[in-house]
């Protein structure tokens, strides 16, 4: 809401489907500082269990946490975010990630830009790290 209004919200969620398990819990936060600008961030837990009904998805829990501040008079946010999926049924035993971005708000989230850099880097040590960089343009019309 970029500094407009102040938001804090919690959620959970649970999918059970047979042997197929789903479960979440996240946490966002959206706060006005200044006169113009925000603070914002979130912070996720998924897990998953596909057992016998849906075998191609294993075991696994997923995890997430982004925070950005949100630069009002000049329409940017810089952010950084953290992701990591455990799972130690497949080969690569999972992966983490650190991305670091720019946003500019152009028009709102109506039109914007994003650039980031991510690290990712796979648990398993046969597996080597990787760079990522991303550029993107976001548009809605309504």
């Amino acid at each position: 809401n970029m500094g407009k209004k102040k938001i804090l919200a919690v959620g959970a969620g649970s999918d059970n489907q047979s042997t197929f398990h789903a479960y979440s819990a996240d946490a966002f936060f959206d706060w006005p500082v200044l006169k113009t600008d925000s603070v914002a961030g979130q912070a996720a837990w998924y897990h998953y269990d596909g057992e016998d009904r849906f075998t191609a998805l294993p075991r696994q829990d997923t995890y997430l946490g982004e925070f950005g501040y949100y630069f009002g008079k000049l329409k940017l946010e810089p952010f950084v975010q953290y992701h990591k999926i455990d799972n130690a049924v497949v080969t690569n035993n999972g992966q983490e990630r650190y991305q670091a971005g720019l946003t500019y708000f152009v028009y709102g989230h109506n039109f914007k830009f994003t650039g980031a850099f991510t690290r990712l880097v796979p648990k398993s040590p046969a597996l080597p790290a990787t760079n990522e960089f991303t550029v993107q343009m976001q548009a809605f019309y309504f």
